[in-house]
């Protein structure tokens, strides 16, 4: 039999104008020469998907939708020429072309019937690395005999000898913003499959893809209903059946992980496993479901042959197997699974095999908390301060510091220092950081004076600020630098000082009870209310009382608020504008302004309603507020 091309790309599409073009470049380069030619059927388009079409090829045929995938896929294959019959569809991309036709014009296919493609299933547009993953049969040699049977899910029926190659398509089928289009698929699948069982009830195959269609569409608990059902039918057929629809059990382990059955996950993701051994999903469900267990010994037992089965995942049957998909062979369910493992053998205190699985982590984040926590544990900190060195993530930096901070603090002194001066070699704010911790007293100045020159406060993680220790005496700069730090990292400051240092906490009640700060000082108020608003609170969760010294401090910190607002907005429109201010805070003060402008022009009622509202707006201060009340109006206000 003789033929024209060598490849015949065949294609079915409608209104796919949005994926259409994506897809025409991929193949683009087969359609040089005579190595394919490409046929596209048109069953309807109202978009421009026709116009896009022709702009590619010549063989654009129309034939009108009969609600039978199969029979549009085999209109679509009588129009072959070629050798091979290539199916791919517009919502898919073919990856590694170069590959592709290098193997599509050498003689190896020519003693094959079948080939098949690794199809990647994206799920976030975002991110190609994280995807579902299954083995197509795609290429077909076009004896005559080729066709496509099933009029929903239509399967190809095809025959041996198979070839797989290293080519792949990725499918964007699943992450459609055009969320009407996606619901008119939705509906009309649902629609088709609910039509075939109720010719045939008992079908697995159906019933296993109206749970899919469903999954996909977001309908959890409907999902899981049509899996059970699928399961049920199932379990009572022979081992050969069971083997060949084996991918039940992984779509109902998902769907009961999903709903959050988790002893129903583990039983059947064991049943499953009996069944197909080299399920790979299926350990990594039994992994995940037997964590939620805090079974964490047997999970790991599961996440290690997981790890297993993905490194040899060339070797296994499931590879070759066109009718599974894999939901869980993707780099970042590889990467979850390592960091599982290693936080394990973290926490059984062994750092050795931590670290031994850190290495297939991806994801920089986990990898840095197993780093630190490991290598702090093997106390090699020469190692961890040239992972540090490498890092070149300005967040990761943060992340890794932050992380590295909290771990060192749960040291010993003597094992502190050793890692500060280890660290202290660092050409970094970090390495000046720790300088400062482990020089001398006399080198102490100029290097704090170095360091807070370089430190930029509002971008930097919170740790910093025990550089403030090394000048507590000094207590007038500290609120010196405060000035040049925003207000919210202000009051972050604060909380870390007064939690991790003792004497912080009278530095700045000593503040908040002596300094004086002009009201234009907007600077100079601003750091005064930001202070006052983390001590006033502290006070409260640790007394539950208003002590009259903080009471002074709350009237101030009023005072200095009101001082405030008037210098950042117009306050004399606060009566206008402070509904449209979004800080709870700053309204507080412009409704405390409100309230004192008018007991001092005597119109208490008008006081009243604006101080009623400043209560509501502000529920941590209420107590200072409740005592704040009685000397301003010297009574009781009713309905608070």
């Amino acid at each position: 039999m003789k033929y024209a091309y060598r490849i015949s790309i065949c294609m079915m599409v409608k209104d796919e104008e949005k994926n259409l073009r994506r897809c025409l470049e991929s193949i683009k380069p087969l359609l040089k020469g005579k190595l394919a030619e490409l046929i596209i059927i048109d069953t309807g388009s109202k978009d421009k998907t026709v116009e896009v079409a022709k702009e590619y090829t010549s063989k654009v045929y129309f034939h009108k939708w009969n609600n039978h995938f199969s029979n549009m896929r085999n209109i679509s294959i009588s129009y072959a020429k070629g050798e091979w019959i290539f199916i791919i569809d517009a919502d898919e991309r073919l990856d590694n072309i170069e590959s592709f036709i290098k193997i599509m014009e050498s003689k190896k296919p020519n003693k094959f019937n079948t080939i098949f493609l690794q199809v990647k299933n994206l799920n976030d547009a975002n991110d190609e690395k994280q995807f579902v993953s299954n083995m197509s049969p795609r290429l077909f040699k076009n004896d005559g005999t080729f066709k496509y049977e099933g009029a929903v899910h239509n399967q190809p029926e095809f025959k041996g000898p198979f070839l797989n190659i290293d080519s792949s398509l990725t499918h964007f089928g699943y992450i459609s913003n055009d969320r009407q289009l996606m619901e008119k698929k939705f509906n009309r699948t649902v629609t088709l499959i609910k039509s075939e069982l109720e010719k045939t009830p008992e079908n697995i195959y159906y019933r296993y893809q109206l749970g899919v269609s469903y999954d996909m569409h977001g309908d959890s608990e409907k999902a899981f209903d049509e899996f059970g059902r699928a399961y049920e039918i199932l379990k009572s057929k022979s081992q050969e059946i069971r083997y060949s629809r084996s991918y039940v059990y992984g779509s109902y382990a998902k769907s009961t992980l999903i709903n959050n059955k988790f002893i129903e996950a583990v039983d059947i993701c064991k049943e499953g496993i009996k069944v197909r051994p080299d399920y790979i999903d299926l350990y990594y469900f039994a992994g995940e479901a037997l964590m939620q267990l805090q079974n964490k010994d047997e999970a790991i037992k599961y996440y290690l042959k997981y790890i297993d089965l993905c490194n040899r995942y060339e070797e296994l049957s499931i590879s070759k197997d066109w009718a599974i998909a894999l939901y869980n062979i993707d780099s970042r369910s590889k990467s979850n699974v390592y960091f599982r493992v290693a936080k394990y053998y973290i926490e059984k205190d062994d750092p050795i095999k931590a670290m031994e699985y850190c290495i297939g982590i991806e994801t920089e984040v986990q990898k840095a908390d197993v780093t630190v926590r490991a290598l702090l544990m093997l106390k090699d900190y020469s190692k961890l301060r040239k992972y540090y060195e490498h890092i070149t993530d300005p967040k990761i930096e943060d992340y890794f510091l932050a992380n590295l901070e909290d771990q060192i603090d749960k040291l010993v002194n003597s094992e502190k220092i050793e890692a500060y001066r280890e660290f202290s070699q660092c050409d970094s704010l970090y390495g000046l950081f720790n300088q400062i911790r482990v020089c001398s007293d006399d080198q102490k100045d100029i290097l704090l004076n170095e360091f807070f020159k370089k430190a930029n406060f509002n971008c930097i993680p919170t740790f910093y600020a025990g550089a403030f220790k090394s000048i507590s005496k000094d207590k007038r700069s500290i609120f010196y630098l405060f000035r040049d730090i925003d207000t919210l990292k202000i009051r972050i400051i604060v909380k870390y000082l007064i939690d991790k240092y003792e004497e912080f906490t009278g530095i700045f009640e000593e503040y908040l009870m002596t300094e004086n700060i002009r009201p234009n000082d907007v600077q100079g108020n601003k750091v005064y209310i930001s202070v006052a608003a983390i001590m006033l609170i502290q006070r409260l969760e640790n007394t539950n009382e208003v002590s009259s010294e903080y009471y002074n401090i709350f009237k101030l910190y009023i005072e200095r608020g009101i001082n405030f607002v008037s210098q950042v907005y117009n306050i004399q429109k606060a009566r206008v504008i402070y509904k449209s201010v979004n800080n709870s805070e700053d309204r507080f003060f412009m409704l405390m302004y409100i309230v004192n402008d008018y007991i001092n022009r005597g119109s208490v009622q008008n006081s009243i309603k604006y101080f009623r509202e400043a209560v509501w707006i502000y529920e941590p201060m209420v107590k200072y507020i409740d005592v704040y009340k009685d000397e301003i109006y010297k009574c009781e206000l009713t309905d608070k």
